[in-house]
Parts: C-alpha cells; structure tokens; sequence
C-alpha cells in the first residue's frame, strides 16, 4: 500500500459515515475528491471538501460531521486517529485528522462551507467504489457534476490570491474528457469577487499565473499525487502543451463582469468554491 492509497482507504471511510448521516442534497463533495470519485481524475486528494446547504443549521451540519468521524474512530482502521478543529465558524468548518493506516502515515482535514446556495442543478448522486483496503461496498456520494467542478476550478485559477497548480491538472483533465465549465455557474462565482471588473485584467492575471506554473513546479506538487503509470503520462511534454491550451481557454471561459449577478449569499471577500 502506498501512502496516497492508505489516505484515499481513510477518505472512503469517512465519506461512506458522512453520507449516511447526510440526506438528500444536506451536504455535497466537491474538490479533487469529488473529482477522482466521480469523474476518474488521475490525481489523489489530499482532503475532503464540500458544501452544505446554508438553509441548514450550522450545528446540525457540524453535528452529521462529527458523528461520522466518531464511527469511522470505531472501525479500528485507522491506529492513534487524533481529530482537532481548527476553524468552526457559522460558514466554514474545518477538522484536522491523522493517525496511522498499516504503518504509513495519514493526515488530511475536512472542510465544510455554508456560503452559497447549492446549484441543485448541477448535484448529482454518484456510486464510488473505494480501495479493497477499505472493505467497503460501494458508496452513494452526492456531488457536484463535472461542469460545475470545472467552474469552480475557472474561479480558482482567476484568483489572484491561490497559487495551486493541480487546478490547471484539473481543468485539463476536464477539458480532454470533453467537459465544458458551465457558463452561468463560472459567472455567478465570479461576481460576488469581481463585479464590474474588466475582463481583460481577469483573463491577463490568470494568464500570467498559469505562466508561472512552470513544469519544475508541476513535477514537485503534482507528482507524489498521481499513481506510477499516471505519473509518466504527466511529463513536461504534456503539461506545457496543457499550459498552452488553457492560456487561450481561460479567455474563452471567463465572462464580462459588468452585468454579473453576486449571490446573494456571497460577500466581495469570499474566496473560491473550487477548493481540492
């Protein structure tokens, strides 16, 4: 077992526990998780990310999480598991968890946002098998679809302030599966940050990150989280030809701003839905 495949046996755990105390559409994956489960990413997560509906009770949300963390405790899995939260607020909740799956090392967190409205449109329940090491049947994970994941990434690589190259990886992936960023879904993340901005200074300073996502910073973040084989596929042949690409995508996919609608739950400072 490697160390990525004792963390994903982790991650199934919980997201198995989380969604059988999640109903209906409560609580939604997103991120690279959501990603690698539903839509066969190459890349493994470091944590799980998801977005709760903000018509919930902050309480209740952050008692589904904390009740699914105890049972996966109960399993015996995971050896020495220690649990922190180090951000419980009434729109982010944030637990830090490590512990010990056949002698690697495990450390990931969980986070839950209640910000935005959920695009109902766009949340789907998917069927995830996880590791064999996980012992687990088949999970139903409600996440959101592939156009709403490669909006959130759009949103990510426009922010100035996130410096994350698995988000060109991502969007990458994506656009090679034929995966389009819902037009609308990129807007309205846009606005609530960049209403009546002009649009050629967003697409220039997206433009000028993926410039500074050179292979050498690719090779050292991206690498220990792709499998072997995925890893010699992902050379610096195919990331500057990805770099290339999403240069003159990024144009294409960012909107004018003047007319954007902010949701109404969003606030100029909030950062990016995309995370993972």
């Amino acid at each position: 077992m490697t160390p990525n495949e004792a963390r994903e046996t982790f991650q199934a755990a919980l997201l198995a526990a989380i969604f059988r105390e999640a109903k209906g559409k409560e609580i939604v994956l997103k991120g690279g998780m959501a990603l690698r489960a539903a839509h066969q990413s190459l890349r493994y997560t470091k944590d799980l990310d998801f977005d709760a509906d903000p018509r919930l009770d902050a309480a209740g949300v952050k008692a589904k999480i904390k009740r699914a963390i105890a049972k996966v405790r109960t399993l015996g899995l995971v050896r020495g598991m220690t649990v922190t939260e180090p951000k419980q607020t009434e729109t982010t909740m944030r637990w830090k968890i490590a512990g010990r799956i056949a002698n690697l090392p495990v450390n990931m967190a969980i986070e839950v946002l209640r910000r935005d409205p959920l695009p109902e449109q766009h949340v789907k329940v998917v069927s995830y098998a996880p590791p064999a090491a996980a012992n687990s049947q088949p999970i139903m994970l409600t996440t959101l679809d592939a156009p709403a994941l490669a909006a959130n990434k759009v949103s990510c690589l426009v922010d100035i302030n996130r410096d994350a190259v698995r988000d060109l990886l991502d969007l990458g992936l994506l656009n090679d599966g034929g995966v389009e960023p819902d037009p609308d879904l990129v807007k309205e993340r846009l606005a609530s940050r960049y209403q009546g901005k002009n649009r050629k200074d967003l697409v220039e300073g997206a433009q000028h990150k993926i410039e500074t996502m050179t292979w050498s910073k690719a090779r050292d973040e991206l690498l220990p989280f792709l499998g072997s084989s995925d890893a010699s596929r992902i050379d610096e042949t195919y990331w500057e030809g990805l770099r290339v690409a999403l240069m003159d995508l990024i144009e294409k996919w960012v909107p004018e701003m003047s007319d954007a609608e902010p949701s109404s739950s969003s606030s100029p400072t909030s950062s990016p839905s995309g995370k993972g």
